[in-house]
C-alpha cells in the first residue's frame, strides 16, 4: 500500500491555490467588487504562500521559515476578517480584530526565537484559529440584509478553520507534553487536504459573495429607479401615470370581486394666492402638509396620487359614496385646522370630488372625469366643500367639460 506523502498533497494544494489566486485576482482587476474583496484576494495568497512554505523553507533556518509561515498565515486570517467587516459593516478598520492581529503576531514572533519547536508551532495555530473565529462572527451576522446565504457559507468555512488551527495548535501541545496523540505523518496529511479543499472552497465562496453583492445592488437600484419614476419628487406620493396604472387595475378587480371602490379627487382653492403671497418654499410645504393629511387617513390598499400642481387624487379600495364622502369632509376640516398661513392670518382651503364607480363606467377615466366635474362643481359652488358625482350615465356627456374648464383657481 503506498501511503501520501505530505509534500506531494501540498505542492498540489499550492498549484490550485495558485491557479485560483490567478483567477480571483483577474476578477478584482476587471470586475466590480466591492471594498474587502482586495483583502479577500489578497488573504488566499497569504495562505498560498504558507501552503508553498514546505518547498522553499529548506533554504531558510527552520526558526526563519517557521516566523514566515505562521506569519503569512496569521496575516491571511486577519485580511479575510477585516475584509468581511469592510464587505459586511462598510467599516474600513475593525479595531478589534487588527488589535488581536498584532498582539497575537508580536507573541508569535516572540516565542519564534526563544521558545520550543512544538511551542512554536502551537502558538500560531492558536492566533490563527482566533482570528478565523472572528471572521466567522462577522460573516455569520452580516449586517446587510440579502447576503445571509453567501456570507453564512463564508462563516461555516471560517469556524471549520478555526476548528482545525485549535486541533493543531493542541496537537502540538500534546506532542509536547506527553508525545504525539497521532502519527505526525497522518497529521500532516490531514492538515494539508484541509488546506487544499479551505483554500478551493474559500477561492469560491467570497467571489460568490460579491457576485451575489452586485446583484443586490442592482435589484436596489432597479427598485430606486422605478421609484423615482413612479413618485412625486415634492411629496413621495405618486405620480399622475403610476397612480392610473395602479386605478385601472384596482377598477379590474373591483368589478370581478363585486366590491366598492370611491375616488377623491382635491385641488386647492386659490393656490395662486399662495404662491404669490408667502413664496414657492411656502406653496412646497403647503403641498407637502397636505400630502401628510391625505396619507394619516389612509388605509392599507388605498392610493394616493400627486396629478399634477396642486391637484390630488385618493383612490379608496372597498369603500362606498357615502363613507368615502365623510372622509372627504374630515379631510376638509383638517386641512382648514392645520394649514394656516401668517400666524393664523391665512386660511388654506380645499375643494374634493367624490365618486364611486358604478356600471356606466367603462374604465377609470370615466369614473375620474365624473368625480373631476364633482371637484369643479365645488369650486363653482363656493369652494371650500365636498362635492358628489352624480351616478346618471349622461354624467359621462359633459367630460367635454374637463378639457374646456375655466380657470377657478387664480
Amino acid at each position: 500500500m503506498v501511503e501520501l506523502d505530505p509534500r506531494s498533497v501540498a505542492y498540489s494544494a499550492a498549484i490550485v491555490g495558485l491557479f485560483l489566486l490567478a483567477l480571483n485576482a483577474v476578477y478584482w482587476w476587471l470586475r466590480q467588487t466591492h471594498p474587502g474583496f482586495g483583502q479577500w484576494v489578497l488573504s488566499l495568497g497569504m495562505l498560498v504562500l504558507a501552503l508553498t512554505g514546505i518547498s522553499w523553507a529548506q533554504f531558510f533556518p527552520a526558526w526563519l521559515s517557521e516566523a514566515l509561515i505562521n506569519t503569512s498565515s496569521i496575516l491571511a486570517m486577519y485580511l479575510a476578517a477585516s475584509g468581511a467587516h469592510q464587505f459586511l459593516r462598510h467599516r474600513p478598520l475593525d479595531l478589534l480584530t487588527t488589535a488581536g492581529f498584532g498582539f497575537g503576531l508580536s507573541m508569535v514572533l516572540l516565542v519564534q526565537v526563544t521558545g520550543p519547536d512544538l511551542v512554536r508551532a502551537g502558538l500560531g495555530g492558536l492566533v490563527m484559529g482566533l482570528l478565523a473565529l472572528r471572521a466567522a462572527y462577522i460573516f455569520l451576522w452580516p449586517r446587510v440584509k440579502g447576503l445571509r446565504l453567501g456570507s453564512g457559507f463564508c462563516g461555516l468555512l471560517m469556524l471549520s478553520m478555526a476548528v482545525e488551527r485549535f486541533w493543531r495548535a493542541s496537537f502540538f501541545v500534546g506532542e509536547s507534553l506527553s508525545g504525539p496523540f497521532m502519527n505526525p505523518h497522518h497529521a500532516a496529511i490531514i492538515n494539508h487536504s484541509f488546506n487544499a479543499t479551505f483554500i478551493a472552497l474559500w477561492a469560491m465562496a467570497f467571489v460568490f459573495l460579491n457576485a451575489s453583492r452586485v446583484e443586490l445592488d442592482l435589484r436596489r437600484s432597479r427598485t430606486e429607479l422605478q421609484q423615482l419614476a413612479d413618485r412625486d419628487p415634492l411629496t413621495g406620493l405618486l405620480n399622475r401615470r403610476a397612480f392610473f396604472q395602479r386605478a385601472e387595475s384596482e377598477v379590474e378587480i373591483a368589478r370581478r370581486a363585486s366590491s366598492d371602490l370611491s375616488l377623491l379627487i382635491i385641488d386647492m382653492d386659490h393656490f395662486k394666492r399662495v404662491n404669490d403671497k408667502f413664496g414657492h418654499l411656502a406653496g412646497d410645504q403647503v403641498l407637502i402638509d397636505l400630502s401628510q393629511i391625505v396619507l394619516d387617513v389612509q388605509a392599507s390598499g388605498d392610493s394616493v396620487a400627486r396629478l399634477g400642481g396642486e391637484e390630488f387624487a385618493f383612490l379608496l379600495v372597498g369603500t362606498g359614496v357615502d363613507a368615502a364622502t365623510q372622509l372627504a369632509k374630515d379631510i376638509n376640516g383638517r386641512i382648514r385646522d392645520k394649514l394656516v398661513l401668517s400666524s393664523g392670518t391665512y386660511q388654506v382651503t380645499a375643494s374634493i370630488g367624490v365618486g364611486q364607480l358604478n356600471e356606466n363606467d367603462a374604465t377609470f377615466e370615466h369614473l375620474f372625469a365624473r368625480v373631476d366635474l364633482a371637484m369643479y362643481q365645488a369650486k363653482r359652488s363656493g369652494r371650500d366643500r365636498v362635492s358628489v358625482a352624480l351616478n346618471q350615465k349622461q354624467d359621462a356627456m359633459l367630460t367635454e367639460d374637463r378639457f374646456s374648464r375655466p380657470n377657478l383657481n387664480q
